[in-house]
């Protein structure tokens, strides 16, 4: 029986890199494959059987539409491609640029410009390590619900929604539950709680070369709900520090410690909230009754479908800013070709309360507007969450959970 060529994929922008990499390889006796859009190389490893996927992955660092760094996390939060070797590839040699890529899931980085021999025994090495760590039993993993609150469209209430529905969720289960401010300015989340600002933040996290449990944990401000900020840099100017990479460091504690972590994603599209909603079990789109709203959910939800998100993980959520004359929920499933998950009622009076730092389910749990929030909360809960209920279940808990919708 012929022995079976090992595969290896080159992505890189620049078709000269490919075109030396994939015949040198070739004459290495590897079966190489080139690509020179990142973008490209994720459809092309989505469409493949599992005997037909690289054992290997060679990247450069810097290319348009997507960076190497985010083409690697999106590689890693497949469970199909996770385990593949990665090899970065950049002609920048700081220290930073290193620790990034490797935060980021690459398993090793060589910097351009590149020996032929060292390359190949870079790729040896690692396909020896591959081949002693697949035979090794996965480990279950218990990992937290993200749930993403997003719009494109600033002052549709994401932050509102994503402070309410972290505090319902710790009153529902009375478990801590984790509210991530991940905007990039305008950070509300803590107002919303009536918490004085945090000392620490993620600009002082994005500043640390290790960030462990210990770091995160401290940095955690808790309010008397249950709910424990992480907060966003006030200043515009600290909240350049943080990074994707920032954001990513988080994942491992947080998914192992909490049930539910609860993101104010914001409302911009940077590499940072990729990093947030490519990790998340639900992204909450939040749509208001007029067409600015609906088209800057449009938007988002076309985004989305060319990230390949699966349909699942989107949910619309319908949130009636204007008292009366907006438009109907029904016309705006129509412009949208996607059902509303759960629809926020108005309430003026609760709304500028809210911004008094008291969250709705604080003021009147029995109210429309806190009942639709911990409605949408109870159904966004975890299996394990509802499977294990408190012996003494919360006032709020008894009301949602005969009458709570499915929410996507």
């Amino acid at each position: 029986m012929a022995k079976v060529k090992r595969r290896i994929l080159v992505v890189d922008d620049v078709q000269t890199s490919t075109t030396m990499m994939t015949y040198l390889f070739k004459r290495a006796g590897y079966d190489a494959i080139a690509k020179n859009n990142p973008v490209d190389a994720l459809k092309w490893l989505q469409s493949l059987a599992e005997d037909e996927r690289p054992d290997i992955i060679i990247s450069d660092l810097n290319m348009p539409q997507m960076s190497g760094n985010y083409f690697v996390r999106r590689i890693r939060s497949d469970a199909a491609n996770a385990r593949i070797g990665i090899i970065m590839l950049s002609a920048m040699k700081d220290k930073d640029s290193v620790v990034g890529s490797m935060q980021a899931g690459a398993d090793d980085y060589l910097v351009k410009p590149i020996n032929s021999r060292d390359l190949l025994s870079r790729v040896e090495i690692l396909l020896k390590r591959e081949v002693k760590t697949r035979t090794r039993p996965e480990e279950p993993k218990v990992s937290a619900a993200v749930l993403s609150v997003f719009s494109l469209k600033g002052g549709a209430g994401v932050s509102t929604l994503a402070v309410n529905l972290a505090v319902a969720m710790a009153k529902l289960w009375g478990k801590e539950t984790v509210l991530l401010d991940a905007t990039a300015k305008n950070s509300h989340c803590g107002i919303l709680l009536g918490l004085s600002q945090p000392t620490t933040t993620l600009a002082q996290l994005a500043e640390i070369n290790t960030v462990s449990a210990t770091v995160i944990e401290k940095a955690l401000t808790r309010h008397a709900t249950g709910v424990k900020l992480l907060a966003a840099p006030v200043s515009p100017i600290k909240a350049e520090l943080v990074k994707a990479k920032t954001i990513g460091a988080l994942w491992p504690h947080l998914n192992a410690s909490y049930p539910v972590v609860v993101v104010d994603a914001g409302s911009e599209l940077r590499e940072n909230t990729l990093a947030v909603l490519d990790n998340s079990t639900k992204i909450l789109v939040v749509v208001t009754p007029e067409k600015g709203g609906v088209q800057a959910a449009a938007n988002a939800l076309q985004v989305f479908k060319q990230l390949e998100y699966p349909d699942e993980r989107i949910a619309l959520v319908l949130n009636q800013t204007i008292a009366e004359g907006g438009l109907l929920p029904s016309d705006i499933e129509a412009a949208l070709q996607q059902k509303i998950a759960c629809i926020i009622p108005h309430n003026q009076v609760a709304a500028m309360q809210a911004w008094s730092g008291q969250p709705f389910v604080e003021q009147d749990a029995a109210s429309e507007i806190s009942l639709a929030i911990a409605g949408m909360a109870y159904q966004l809960s975890p299996p394990r969450l509802k499977d294990n209920p408190p012996e003494t279940p919360s006032d709020l808990l008894t009301a949602v959970q005969p009458v709570a919708a499915p929410v996507g």
